[in-house]
């Protein structure tokens, strides 16, 4: 969707056949005026957007789009480790550690996604 930067709701829904959904799930979703869109040097995509709530707070999340469904047989488990050994076990997230940052990542399916929630001033 970052390509398109529009997301119809038929596409995401039980009409394989958009043609076939109401036409209300063929309209195409607003999309919030100050959101901001980049890609870095790397071609790592992000989006940014501001928001009040919590006061005070920083969120970031990374999702990236790999999970289980794309483990083969022998290789069950290995994207939740990796998970795990990539972030979990971060000297870097460690020496957070009592400054207020509540992070945490999760693995299912299709997405891996790492969040970090943190004053924006030191405590």
């Amino acid at each position: 969707w970052l390509e398109s930067r529009r997301l119809h709701a038929c596409a995401a829904s039980a009409w394989p056949d958009c043609a076939a959904a109401p036409d209300i799930l063929k309209q195409t979703l607003p999309e919030d005026p100050t959101l901001k869109r980049g890609v870095l040097a790397n071609g790592l995509r992000y989006v940014l957007l501001r928001h009040g709530s919590p006061a005070s707070r920083f969120e970031a999340h990374l999702d990236i789009h790999a999970g289980s469904v794309d483990e083969r047989d022998d290789q069950q488990g290995m994207a939740h480790i990796l998970e795990h050994i990539c972030f979990l076990g971060s000297d870097k997230r460690t020496q957070l550690f009592g400054t207020g940052v509540k992070s945490n990542a999760l693995t299912d399916f299709q997405h891996t996604v790492y969040h970090a929630h943190a004053p924006i001033q030191r405590d």
